[in-house]
């Protein structure tokens, strides 16, 4: 009797004039239903694994799927209740259009978090490397990342919404060839990118010299690199440049060269300038971040208003700064060195001797006389060798 009841019910309920309204209604809560759980779940599960990838000191971005589940299973559960519901033929296909737009940016939304969270990982796992090409190659990943969810969003939607995919890809490669002959230089660029990627002549961070330009690499694009220059201004460098120009990169050197001219005065006595000089070579043996095996510190010119000792030296350090605070630690110390040796360092001036006219001799000196002021010299200039050499 209790079926009977049942089977009455539901045909008494099926005849009423609003029946197809109200399970319509039932169905899209119910799909509204499922996609908030089934967003919940498949939210917690990503995050669960980026959890367990990230490890113990990197930190990911606060990001979350559940909206674009949402979007996604929203849209599907829609379109099954649609064929069951079956509206008339035009609002039918106006609803399907609109449900696979849904679906479809639900999945490109999805596509740039995920590429989000993998781009962010890959960068903190670079800057806990040593090298720096690392940061760059975390940086083209994530672009790259960004590039294959939007080829895959076209396809996809493409196919949701039957567009022939044959007959677009046939017309983008007869569209190609004319947009290659017009984007010769975007090409171009994108070698340049290329190159840069596998031959790796600078990382971020780095410091370069790119034909007149210099500073310290920023970013890496696929159209150009960003360089802030010492000026902290920036400049865009189309990679196409890369093809043709030399880099030269100055992060990469082991030592940096220090030269420069000691001047000191014209009253300064050969043995002093003899321990001078080999003063500042103990400085450098004994600076901490100066090269031991090659350097030189010797007496080199006779200028018009000082003798010049070159020092010629190399400082291994990693930075500009350590760069700078080493060589201000070597002359600091050359300082204390020449006053602890009453040394005087030269500035360029100019004397001016007066004195009366004399008459000039009529004699000449014979030629005996001059050959033995001749002896003479190379006698000292013998005494000179043995004795101090």
């Amino acid at each position: 009797m209790s079926t009977d009841f049942i089977n009455d019910f539901l045909v008494l309920f099926s005849s009423f004039k609003y029946f197809d309204y109200v399970i319509t209604a039932i169905l899209i809560f119910v799909g509204f239903l499922l996609a908030k759980l089934a967003a919940r779940q498949v939210n917690k599960l990503f995050l669960t694994i980026f959890e367990k990838l990230k490890g113990k000191n990197t930190s990911l971005p606060p990001a979350s799927f559940a909206f674009s589940i949402q979007l996604i299973v929203l849209g599907i559960t829609l379109l099954f209740i649609l064929k069951v519901v079956s509206p008339q033929a035009y609002l039918q296909e106006v609803a399907t259009y609109i449900l696979k737009a849904i679906i479809l940016i639900g999945i490109i939304n999805f596509g740039l978090k995920f590429s989000l969270m993998i781009s962010f990982f890959l960068e903190k796992k670079a800057q806990k490397t040593k090298g720096k090409f690392d940061d760059l190659l975390a940086q083209v990943i994530g672009k790259a990342l960004k590039i294959i969810v939007y080829t895959v969003g076209f396809i996809v939607g493409a196919d949701l919404f039957g567009l022939p995919l044959n007959s677009i890809i046939t017309g983008l490669g007869i569209g190609g060839i004319a947009v290659a002959m017009a984007a010769k230089d975007t090409i171009a660029n994108i070698f340049g990118f290329i190159t840069i990627v596998t031959d790796r002549p600078f990382s971020i961070g780095d410091w370069v010299r790119i034909q007149s330009n210099e500073g310290t690499v920023e970013k890496l694009g696929f159209r150009s690199t960003q360089i802030r220059t010492f000026y902290n201004s920036v400049i865009s460098i189309p990679n196409s440049t890369f093809l043709n120009s030399s880099v030269d990169n100055m992060g990469l050197r082991k030592y940096r060269r220090f030269s420069t001219n000691l001047s000191l005065t014209y009253s300064s006595e050969a043995d002093d300038i003899e321990s001078f000089c080999e003063g500042v070579r103990e400085l450098i043996r004994q600076h901490p971040q100066t090269r031991k095996d090659y350097f030189f510190v010797h007496l080199n010119n006779l200028s018009d208003s000082s003798l010049d000792i070159m020092l010629y030296c190399f400082f291994e350090v990693e930075s500009w700064n350590e760069e700078l605070a080493a060589r201000h630690r070597l002359l600091v110390d050359i300082l204390r060195l020449a006053k602890q040796l009453s040394v005087n360092f030269a500035f360029p001036t100019q004397t001016l001797f007066m004195s009366k006219e004399k008459e000039a001799g009529n004699e000449l000196a014979s030629k005996q006389v001059i050959q033995e002021k001749e002896n003479s010299a190379k006698l000292m200039a013998e005494n000179i060798s043995t004795q101090y050499y």
